[in-house]
C-alpha cells in the first residue's frame, strides 16, 4: 500500500486513465487481501482477554469514529451513560467494529444503524440494529459458523471471532433478522470480571 501511494504521488495529475484504473484495482485487491489475513490472524490468535474497566459509551463513540457511516447511512445512538464493564477493551472494541461494519455492509442503498447500550442487572447489553437486507432462516442458522459468508469479500470469520470473544468474556450474543427489514445483534456481557477460558 505504501508503494502504491508513492506511485500515485509520482504520477500526479499526469497519470493516464489506464494507470489510475490499474492503481485503483491494486489498492482494492490489496485491501481485500489485508482483510483476509487480518481475519485469519484474529481467528487463530485465541488471545486470553486482559480485564480492565471499560466505559461503553466512550468505546461506542471511538468505534463509530474509526468506521464512520457510508453515504446514505444514518447512525443513531441510545447509550446509557456510565455503563461500565470489566473486559478486554481491545477485544470488545473489535466486537463493536465487526457488528457496526456488518450493519453498514447490509445497507448498500442506505438506511439507519442503531447502536444502543443499557444496563441489565449484573450485565450490560450492546445492541446493533440495521434496516438493511436482513437474512433468511438458512443464513441465520449458520451466521456464526467459521468460513461461512454471503459476502463477495472476506472469508466469513468476523462473526465467528465476535462470538468467541463474547463467550470468552462470559457473555452471549444473539441475533434476530427478517429479510428486507433488517438485522439486530445483541451482546450481553457481565459487568463483573467473569471471563471464561477462550474456547479451543
Amino acid at each position: 500500500m505504501n508503494v502504491l501511494y508513492l506511485l500515485e504521488t509520482m504520477a500526479g495529475a499526469g497519470a493516464s486513465e489506464a494507470m489510475r484504473r490499474h492503481l485503483a484495482t491494486a489498492k482494492r485487491e490489496t485491501s481485500a487481501a489485508t482483510l483476509i489475513v487480518s481475519d485469519l490472524l484474529d481467528y487463530s490468535a485465541e488471545r486470553v482477554p486482559m480485564s480492565a474497566s471499560v466505559q461503553l459509551a466512550d468505546l461506542v463513540t471511538e468505534a463509530l469514529s474509526v468506521v464512520p457511516p457510508p453515504t446514505g447511512v444514518e447512525v443513531v445512538k441510545h447509550v446509557e451513560p456510565d455503563t461500565e464493564i470489566n473486559a478486554d477493551r481491545d477485544q470488545i472494541r473489535q466486537v463493536l467494529l465487526n457488528l457496526i461494519t456488518n450493519g453498514y455492509d447490509s445497507m448498500p442503498d442506505g438506511g439507519v444503524l442503531d447502536v444502543s447500550v443499557r444496563s441489565a442487572g449484573d450485565s450490560a447489553q450492546i445492541t446493533v440494529t440495521d434496516t438493511g437486507m436482513g437474512m433468511d432462516e438458512a443464513t441465520t442458522s449458520r451466521i456464526f459458523t467459521p468460513f461461512y459468508t454471503t459476502k463477495s469479500r472476506g472469508i466469513g470469520l468476523g462473526l465467528a471471532v465476535t462470538k468467541r470473544v463474547v463467550e470468552a468474556h462470559g457473555g452471549t450474543i444473539s441475533m434476530q433478522s427478517t429479510p428486507s427489514v433488517g438485522t439486530s445483534f445483541t451482546v450481553t456481557v457481565p459487568t463483573a470480571d467473569t471471563m471464561a477460558s477462550v474456547p479451543k
